[in-house]
Protein backbone atom coordinates (compact mmCIF):
# COMPACT_ATOMS: atom_id res chain seq x y z
CA UNK A 1 0.00 0.00 0.00
CA UNK A 2 3.05 2.20 1.08
CA UNK A 3 4.79 1.35 -2.14
CA UNK A 4 1.83 2.40 -4.40
CA UNK A 5 1.38 5.39 -2.46
CA UNK A 6 4.84 6.91 -3.13
CA UNK A 7 4.44 4.90 -7.12
CA UNK A 8 1.06 7.23 -7.51
CA UNK A 9 2.81 10.52 -5.82
CA UNK A 10 6.34 10.06 -7.81
CA UNK A 11 4.14 9.94 -11.09
CA UNK A 12 1.95 13.13 -10.28
CA UNK A 13 4.92 15.45 -9.39
CA UNK A 14 6.68 13.68 -12.42
CA UNK A 15 3.88 14.80 -14.35
CA UNK A 16 3.35 17.81 -12.63
CA UNK A 17 7.15 19.57 -13.34
CA UNK A 18 7.14 17.79 -16.80
CA UNK A 19 4.63 20.08 -18.02
CA UNK A 20 5.36 23.31 -16.22
CA UNK A 21 8.66 22.27 -17.49
CA UNK A 22 7.01 22.92 -21.15
CA UNK A 23 5.39 25.75 -20.09
CA UNK A 24 8.32 27.96 -19.34
CA UNK A 25 9.89 25.71 -22.80
CA UNK A 26 7.29 27.76 -24.83
CA UNK A 27 8.03 31.52 -22.45
CA UNK A 28 12.03 30.88 -22.96
CA UNK A 29 11.20 30.45 -26.93
CA UNK A 30 8.97 33.29 -27.11
CA UNK A 31 11.36 35.91 -25.05
CA UNK A 32 14.77 34.46 -27.86
CA UNK A 33 12.33 34.56 -30.98
CA UNK A 34 10.07 37.76 -29.97
CA UNK A 35 11.16 39.55 -26.43
CA UNK A 36 9.28 42.78 -27.61
CA UNK A 37 6.39 41.34 -27.47
CA UNK A 38 7.29 39.55 -24.45
CA UNK A 39 8.20 42.67 -22.62
CA UNK A 40 5.04 44.49 -23.76
CA UNK A 41 3.33 41.54 -22.66
CA UNK A 42 5.02 41.94 -19.32
CA UNK A 43 4.59 45.68 -18.77
CA UNK A 44 0.73 44.62 -18.65
CA UNK A 45 1.09 42.01 -16.40
CA UNK A 46 3.18 43.53 -14.02
CA UNK A 47 1.49 45.22 -11.17
CA UNK A 48 2.46 46.44 -8.28
CA UNK A 49 0.70 45.36 -5.38
CA UNK A 50 1.58 46.70 -1.67
CA UNK A 51 0.39 45.29 1.36
CA UNK A 52 1.42 48.68 3.47
CA UNK A 53 -1.98 49.01 4.51
CA UNK A 54 -3.45 45.90 4.66
CA UNK A 55 -0.13 45.05 7.69
CA UNK A 56 -0.74 48.70 9.11
CA UNK A 57 -4.13 47.26 10.23
CA UNK A 58 -2.64 44.03 11.74
CA UNK A 59 0.22 46.00 13.19
CA UNK A 60 -1.75 47.34 16.22
CA UNK A 61 -2.16 46.85 19.38
CA UNK A 62 -5.26 45.18 20.95
CA UNK A 63 -6.12 44.76 24.56
CA UNK A 64 -7.70 41.97 25.83
CA UNK A 65 -6.50 42.68 30.12
CA UNK A 66 -10.31 44.26 30.40
CA UNK A 67 -11.96 40.78 29.53
CA UNK A 68 -9.43 38.69 31.50
CA UNK A 69 -10.05 40.30 34.55
CA UNK A 70 -13.60 40.46 34.12
CA UNK A 71 -13.45 36.43 33.27
CA UNK A 72 -10.57 35.75 35.55
CA UNK A 73 -12.70 32.48 36.92
CA UNK A 74 -13.09 31.34 34.00
CA UNK A 75 -9.24 32.16 32.52
CA UNK A 76 -8.06 30.61 35.66
CA UNK A 77 -10.15 27.50 35.78
CA UNK A 78 -9.47 26.57 32.02
CA UNK A 79 -5.81 27.29 32.81
CA UNK A 80 -6.03 24.61 35.64
CA UNK A 81 -7.72 22.07 33.54
CA UNK A 82 -5.38 22.22 30.93
CA UNK A 83 -2.42 21.89 32.88
CA UNK A 84 -3.28 19.05 35.09
CA UNK A 85 -4.30 17.25 32.50
CA UNK A 86 -1.18 17.63 30.52
CA UNK A 87 1.11 17.20 34.65
CA UNK A 88 -1.60 13.56 35.17
CA UNK A 89 -0.01 12.41 31.14
CA UNK A 90 3.69 12.98 32.03
CA UNK A 91 3.80 12.09 35.55
CA UNK A 92 1.05 8.55 35.61
CA UNK A 93 0.22 7.78 31.98
CA UNK A 94 3.57 8.58 29.42
CA UNK A 95 5.80 6.01 30.03
CA UNK A 96 9.51 6.70 28.69
CA UNK A 97 10.93 3.43 28.64
CA UNK A 98 8.17 1.74 27.11
CA UNK A 99 8.39 4.18 24.21
CA UNK A 100 12.03 4.34 24.03
CA UNK A 101 11.62 0.56 22.66
CA UNK A 102 9.05 1.99 20.26
CA UNK A 103 10.72 4.35 18.95
CA UNK A 104 14.41 4.64 18.66
CA UNK A 105 16.04 7.85 17.67
CA UNK A 106 19.45 8.23 17.18
CA UNK A 107 20.15 4.74 16.61
CA UNK A 108 20.00 4.87 20.51
CA UNK A 109 17.62 3.95 23.09
CA UNK A 110 19.38 4.91 26.11
CA UNK A 111 19.67 8.64 24.22
CA UNK A 112 15.69 8.02 23.00
CA UNK A 113 14.83 7.20 26.93
CA UNK A 114 16.95 10.49 27.91
CA UNK A 115 14.99 12.87 25.94
CA UNK A 116 11.71 11.09 26.88
CA UNK A 117 12.57 11.81 30.23
CA UNK A 118 13.76 15.22 29.68
CA UNK A 119 10.59 15.97 27.66
CA UNK A 120 8.83 14.47 30.81
CA UNK A 121 10.54 16.31 33.49
CA UNK A 122 10.10 19.66 30.94
CA UNK A 123 6.14 19.20 30.70
CA UNK A 124 5.63 18.60 34.23
CA UNK A 125 7.37 21.63 35.28
CA UNK A 126 5.39 23.94 33.19
CA UNK A 127 2.35 22.31 33.78
CA UNK A 128 3.07 22.84 37.39
CA UNK A 129 3.75 26.20 36.66
CA UNK A 130 0.45 26.98 34.58
CA UNK A 131 -1.57 25.69 37.71
CA UNK A 132 0.46 27.91 40.21
CA UNK A 133 -0.56 30.86 37.53
CA UNK A 134 -4.15 29.71 36.89
CA UNK A 135 -4.95 29.37 40.88
CA UNK A 136 -3.34 33.14 41.22
CA UNK A 137 -5.68 34.15 38.09
CA UNK A 138 -8.90 32.50 39.58
CA UNK A 139 -8.20 33.53 42.93
CA UNK A 140 -6.50 36.67 43.39
CA UNK A 141 -5.32 37.91 39.43
CA UNK A 142 -4.67 41.48 41.10
CA UNK A 143 -1.29 39.78 42.04
CA UNK A 144 -0.22 39.27 37.97
CA UNK A 145 -0.48 42.73 37.46
CA UNK A 146 2.83 44.12 38.59
CA UNK A 147 4.13 41.39 36.39
CA UNK A 148 1.87 41.94 33.72
CA UNK A 149 3.26 45.65 33.55
CA UNK A 150 6.68 44.51 33.36
CA UNK A 151 6.19 42.11 30.76
CA UNK A 152 3.32 43.21 28.40
CA UNK A 153 5.39 45.41 25.71
CA UNK A 154 4.63 45.97 22.59
CA UNK A 155 6.68 45.64 19.65
CA UNK A 156 5.88 47.07 16.15
CA UNK A 157 7.44 45.87 12.93
CA UNK A 158 5.38 48.22 10.20
CA UNK A 159 8.88 50.31 10.14
CA UNK A 160 10.54 46.49 9.35
CA UNK A 161 8.01 45.50 6.63
CA UNK A 162 8.24 49.03 4.97
CA UNK A 163 11.91 48.23 3.95
CA UNK A 164 10.48 44.83 2.18
CA UNK A 165 7.43 46.42 0.79
CA UNK A 166 9.34 48.33 -2.02
CA UNK A 167 10.06 47.58 -5.75
CA UNK A 168 12.50 45.88 -7.31
CA UNK A 169 13.03 47.19 -10.63
CA UNK A 170 17.12 45.57 -11.11
CA UNK A 171 15.61 42.47 -12.19
CA UNK A 172 13.13 44.31 -14.97
CA UNK A 173 16.25 46.36 -16.37
CA UNK A 174 18.42 43.16 -16.41
CA UNK A 175 15.75 41.48 -18.57
CA UNK A 176 15.50 44.41 -21.08
CA UNK A 177 19.00 44.66 -21.96
CA UNK A 178 19.76 40.73 -22.63
CA UNK A 179 15.72 39.27 -23.21
CA UNK A 180 17.51 36.86 -25.45
CA UNK A 181 20.20 35.29 -23.22
CA UNK A 182 18.07 35.30 -20.61
CA UNK A 183 15.51 33.25 -22.75
CA UNK A 184 18.57 31.06 -24.12
CA UNK A 185 19.04 30.12 -20.42
CA UNK A 186 15.59 29.60 -19.56
CA UNK A 187 15.50 27.32 -22.88
CA UNK A 188 18.12 24.95 -21.64
CA UNK A 189 17.31 24.50 -18.38
CA UNK A 190 13.52 23.92 -19.22
CA UNK A 191 14.79 21.80 -21.97
CA UNK A 192 16.79 19.46 -19.83
CA UNK A 193 13.87 18.84 -17.19
CA UNK A 194 11.31 18.04 -19.45
CA UNK A 195 13.83 15.80 -21.61
CA UNK A 196 15.05 14.14 -17.98
CA UNK A 197 11.44 13.79 -17.13
CA UNK A 198 9.96 12.21 -20.23
CA UNK A 199 11.76 9.17 -19.43
CA UNK A 200 9.77 8.39 -16.59
CA UNK A 201 5.94 9.57 -18.33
Amino acid sequence: MQTGTHSLLFQFLTTVFFWGGMIVLVIGAAMTVAPKLVIRLGEVLNRWVSTDEAFHSLDAPRSSERWFYRHHRVCGGLLILGAAYVLYTFAFAFDPAKLSRRIVLFHSQSATEWLLNSLSFINIAFSVLAMAIGSVTFLRPSLLKGLEQRANRWYGVDDSLKRLDVQLKAPDAWFRKRPRLLGLLIVAGSLYIVLSLGLFI
